[in-house]
């Protein structure tokens, strides 16, 4: 897909914006080649499902209050690309000797307009 298309595509179906501007939504073609929007979820849902799992787990182990709230709110948030509330958690995390990333943060690799996040190593 060309930024042309992309643009192209927003002008003739502006109220596509949102999801196509989205950070987590891939862009894919449908069967008839036309560009879709497909959450993050959705799209990686196998990977999404055992990686909300782990946290899951991990956070039933947890001692730490914080970081505990911290894991079962990523894991949800894996499951509906709603971020902002397990963003919130993790700054209340202290004294932690965990330094990890988990799920969509970064911007960079997207190199056609930086919109889409990238999950982390």
């Amino acid at each position: 897909m060309s930024r042309e298309e992309f643009e192209e595509h927003l002008a003739r179906n502006p109220g596509d914006r949102e999801a196509f501007t989205s950070e987590y939504t891939v862009i894919r073609r449908d069967p008839a080649g036309r560009l879709t929007a497909v959450p993050y979820h959705q799209a990686f849902s196998a990977e999404m499902q055992a990686a909300a799992g782990k946290l899951k787990e991990a956070a039933s182990l947890a001692e730490d209050p914080a970081l505990k709230k911290y894991l079962a709110l990523r894991s949800q948030a894996l499951l509906t690309d709603e971020y902002r509330e397990s963003d919130l958690a993790w700054m209340d995390v202290k004294d932690c000797r965990l330094d990890c990333i988990i799920g969509p943060i970064e911007h960079y690799e997207d190199e056609l307009f930086g919109y889409k996040a990238s999950f982390g190593e």
